[in-house]
Protein backbone atom coordinates (compact mmCIF):
# COMPACT_ATOMS: atom_id res chain seq x y z
CA UNK A 1 0.00 0.00 0.00
CA UNK A 2 1.41 3.60 -1.06
CA UNK A 3 2.70 5.94 1.52
CA UNK A 4 0.88 9.03 1.56
CA UNK A 5 2.67 11.96 2.10
CA UNK A 6 1.13 15.79 2.19
CA UNK A 7 3.41 19.07 1.64
CA UNK A 8 1.93 21.68 3.33
CA UNK A 9 2.81 25.07 4.85
CA UNK A 10 0.17 28.22 5.03
CA UNK A 11 2.75 30.75 3.98
CA UNK A 12 3.00 30.95 -0.19
CA UNK A 13 6.45 30.67 -1.78
CA UNK A 14 8.30 28.24 0.31
CA UNK A 15 9.25 26.03 -2.07
CA UNK A 16 6.33 23.31 -1.47
CA UNK A 17 5.83 22.79 -5.35
CA UNK A 18 9.69 22.90 -6.18
CA UNK A 19 10.01 20.04 -3.40
CA UNK A 20 7.35 18.01 -4.44
CA UNK A 21 8.64 17.74 -7.97
CA UNK A 22 12.00 16.88 -7.06
CA UNK A 23 11.10 13.74 -4.08
CA UNK A 24 9.24 12.64 -6.67
CA UNK A 25 12.12 12.35 -8.88
CA UNK A 26 14.32 11.65 -6.54
CA UNK A 27 11.78 8.32 -5.20
CA UNK A 28 11.48 7.37 -9.17
CA UNK A 29 14.63 7.44 -10.22
CA UNK A 30 17.61 7.10 -8.11
CA UNK A 31 18.78 3.96 -8.14
CA UNK A 32 18.30 3.37 -4.21
CA UNK A 33 14.30 3.86 -4.31
CA UNK A 34 13.16 3.38 -8.13
CA UNK A 35 9.66 3.91 -6.80
CA UNK A 36 6.28 4.18 -8.30
CA UNK A 37 5.47 7.84 -7.62
CA UNK A 38 2.00 9.30 -7.54
CA UNK A 39 1.88 13.37 -7.60
CA UNK A 40 -1.07 15.30 -6.87
CA UNK A 41 -1.80 18.81 -7.46
CA UNK A 42 -3.74 20.49 -4.84
CA UNK A 43 -2.81 23.92 -5.88
CA UNK A 44 -5.15 26.51 -8.36
CA UNK A 45 -2.23 27.53 -9.09
CA UNK A 46 -1.26 24.27 -10.83
CA UNK A 47 2.30 24.79 -10.44
CA UNK A 48 3.48 21.13 -9.93
CA UNK A 49 1.57 20.17 -13.25
CA UNK A 50 3.63 22.58 -15.57
CA UNK A 51 6.77 21.39 -13.70
CA UNK A 52 6.41 17.83 -14.56
CA UNK A 53 4.79 18.18 -18.04
CA UNK A 54 5.46 20.99 -19.00
CA UNK A 55 3.59 24.41 -20.12
CA UNK A 56 2.97 23.37 -23.91
CA UNK A 57 1.78 19.77 -22.80
CA UNK A 58 -0.36 21.21 -20.02
CA UNK A 59 -2.27 23.69 -22.02
CA UNK A 60 -2.95 21.00 -25.11
CA UNK A 61 -4.53 18.86 -22.35
CA UNK A 62 -6.75 21.87 -21.17
CA UNK A 63 -7.39 21.57 -24.89
CA UNK A 64 -8.30 18.39 -24.79
CA UNK A 65 -10.91 18.61 -21.97
CA UNK A 66 -8.56 15.61 -19.82
CA UNK A 67 -10.08 15.03 -16.58
CA UNK A 68 -8.38 16.75 -13.92
CA UNK A 69 -8.29 17.03 -9.78
CA UNK A 70 -11.08 19.35 -10.30
CA UNK A 71 -13.29 16.41 -11.92
CA UNK A 72 -13.19 14.50 -8.32
CA UNK A 73 -13.70 17.23 -6.35
CA UNK A 74 -17.15 18.24 -8.83
CA UNK A 75 -18.31 14.67 -9.49
CA UNK A 76 -21.10 14.77 -7.43
CA UNK A 77 -21.82 18.41 -8.56
CA UNK A 78 -25.54 19.32 -9.92
CA UNK A 79 -25.72 20.90 -12.93
CA UNK A 80 -28.92 22.47 -14.99
CA UNK A 81 -28.49 18.94 -16.94
CA UNK A 82 -27.27 16.56 -14.11
CA UNK A 83 -24.33 15.76 -13.11
CA UNK A 84 -20.87 16.48 -14.73
CA UNK A 85 -19.90 14.25 -17.33
CA UNK A 86 -18.35 10.99 -15.85
CA UNK A 87 -14.89 9.64 -15.85
CA UNK A 88 -12.62 6.57 -15.41
CA UNK A 89 -10.11 6.67 -11.86
CA UNK A 90 -7.41 6.19 -14.59
CA UNK A 91 -8.54 8.92 -17.19
CA UNK A 92 -7.35 11.46 -14.14
CA UNK A 93 -3.60 9.96 -14.29
CA UNK A 94 -1.28 11.53 -16.78
CA UNK A 95 1.91 9.72 -17.31
CA UNK A 96 5.14 11.58 -16.49
CA UNK A 97 7.88 9.28 -16.82
CA UNK A 98 8.62 5.79 -16.59
CA UNK A 99 12.41 5.09 -15.15
CA UNK A 100 14.03 1.68 -16.24
CA UNK A 101 14.20 -0.49 -13.06
CA UNK A 102 10.59 0.10 -12.64
CA UNK A 103 10.57 3.10 -10.95
CA UNK A 104 7.81 6.17 -12.66
CA UNK A 105 6.09 9.57 -11.79
CA UNK A 106 2.23 9.70 -12.62
CA UNK A 107 0.56 13.15 -12.37
CA UNK A 108 -3.23 13.94 -11.47
CA UNK A 109 -2.57 17.95 -12.74
CA UNK A 110 -4.97 20.76 -11.31
CA UNK A 111 -6.22 23.65 -12.65
CA UNK A 112 -7.22 27.31 -11.81
CA UNK A 113 -11.04 26.36 -11.89
CA UNK A 114 -10.31 24.17 -9.40
CA UNK A 115 -10.77 26.99 -6.77
CA UNK A 116 -14.28 27.48 -7.78
CA UNK A 117 -14.74 24.23 -5.76
CA UNK A 118 -14.43 26.66 -2.61
CA UNK A 119 -17.49 28.49 -3.05
CA UNK A 120 -19.73 25.19 -2.30
CA UNK A 121 -16.95 22.57 0.06
CA UNK A 122 -19.84 20.74 1.66
CA UNK A 123 -19.34 17.14 1.73
CA UNK A 124 -16.28 17.37 -0.27
CA UNK A 125 -13.42 16.83 1.87
CA UNK A 126 -13.57 12.91 1.45
CA UNK A 127 -13.45 12.88 -2.17
CA UNK A 128 -9.78 12.43 -2.67
CA UNK A 129 -9.39 9.97 -0.26
CA UNK A 130 -11.75 7.56 -1.55
CA UNK A 131 -10.36 8.29 -5.25
CA UNK A 132 -6.91 7.26 -4.18
CA UNK A 133 -8.29 4.27 -2.34
CA UNK A 134 -8.91 3.38 -5.91
CA UNK A 135 -5.34 3.72 -7.49
CA UNK A 136 -2.97 3.71 -4.55
CA UNK A 137 -2.18 -0.08 -5.62
CA UNK A 138 -0.73 1.14 -8.58
CA UNK A 139 1.81 3.03 -6.48
CA UNK A 140 4.36 2.89 -3.44
CA UNK A 141 4.32 6.86 -2.79
CA UNK A 142 2.04 9.63 -2.93
CA UNK A 143 2.78 12.95 -3.08
CA UNK A 144 -0.02 15.66 -2.09
CA UNK A 145 1.07 19.50 -3.57
CA UNK A 146 -1.41 21.88 -1.22
CA UNK A 147 -2.13 25.23 -1.38
CA UNK A 148 -0.83 27.95 1.16
CA UNK A 149 -4.98 28.21 2.51
CA UNK A 150 -7.20 26.54 5.16
CA UNK A 151 -9.69 25.56 3.22
CA UNK A 152 -11.12 22.21 2.18
CA UNK A 153 -8.17 21.16 0.16
CA UNK A 154 -6.36 20.89 3.38
CA UNK A 155 -8.91 18.73 5.04
CA UNK A 156 -8.89 16.53 2.15
CA UNK A 157 -5.16 16.46 2.32
CA UNK A 158 -5.11 15.81 5.88
CA UNK A 159 -7.82 12.49 5.32
CA UNK A 160 -5.65 10.95 2.80
CA UNK A 161 -2.29 11.23 4.50
CA UNK A 162 -0.14 9.16 6.28
CA UNK A 163 2.19 12.10 6.59
CA UNK A 164 2.74 15.81 6.90
CA UNK A 165 6.01 17.30 5.44
CA UNK A 166 6.12 21.10 6.22
CA UNK A 167 8.76 22.94 3.73
CA UNK A 168 10.46 26.02 5.30
CA UNK A 169 13.08 28.45 3.95
CA UNK A 170 15.50 29.62 6.40
CA UNK A 171 13.96 33.19 6.84
CA UNK A 172 11.84 34.70 8.78
CA UNK A 173 8.96 35.55 6.12
CA UNK A 174 9.02 31.62 5.98
CA UNK A 175 8.26 30.77 9.14
CA UNK A 176 4.68 32.95 9.25
CA UNK A 177 2.86 29.96 8.30
CA UNK A 178 3.47 27.70 10.88
CA UNK A 179 1.46 28.86 14.04
CA UNK A 180 -1.92 28.82 11.79
CA UNK A 181 -0.87 24.87 10.64
CA UNK A 182 -0.44 24.10 13.87
CA UNK A 183 -3.72 25.37 14.92
CA UNK A 184 -4.93 23.62 11.09
CA UNK A 185 -3.92 20.22 12.95
CA UNK A 186 -5.09 20.48 16.23
CA UNK A 187 -8.46 21.86 15.12
CA UNK A 188 -8.42 18.98 12.38
CA UNK A 189 -7.70 16.24 15.01
CA UNK A 190 -10.47 17.55 17.18
CA UNK A 191 -12.75 16.79 14.58
CA UNK A 192 -11.93 13.61 12.74
CA UNK A 193 -10.54 11.96 15.85
CA UNK A 194 -9.71 8.93 13.78
CA UNK A 195 -7.07 10.44 11.29
CA UNK A 196 -3.66 11.36 12.70
CA UNK A 197 -1.08 12.03 10.29
CA UNK A 198 1.99 11.95 11.19
CA UNK A 199 4.31 15.56 11.41
CA UNK A 200 7.29 14.32 9.45
CA UNK A 201 10.73 14.55 11.58
CA UNK A 202 8.97 14.78 14.74
CA UNK A 203 7.62 11.40 15.26
CA UNK A 204 3.97 11.28 16.20
CA UNK A 205 3.09 15.02 16.41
Amino acid sequence: MAKTISLINMKGRVGKSTLTINLAWHFAAYEDWLKKVLVVDLDPQFNASQYLIGVERYAQMLRDENPTIWEIFEQHTKTPTGKIKGFDPKDVLIAVARIRGGGGIDLIPSRLELSLSLKNPAQKEYLLQRYLKKVESEYDIILIDCPPTESVFTISAYLASDYILVPVRPEYLSTIGLPLLVSSMRDFREKYAKQNPILCGSGQA
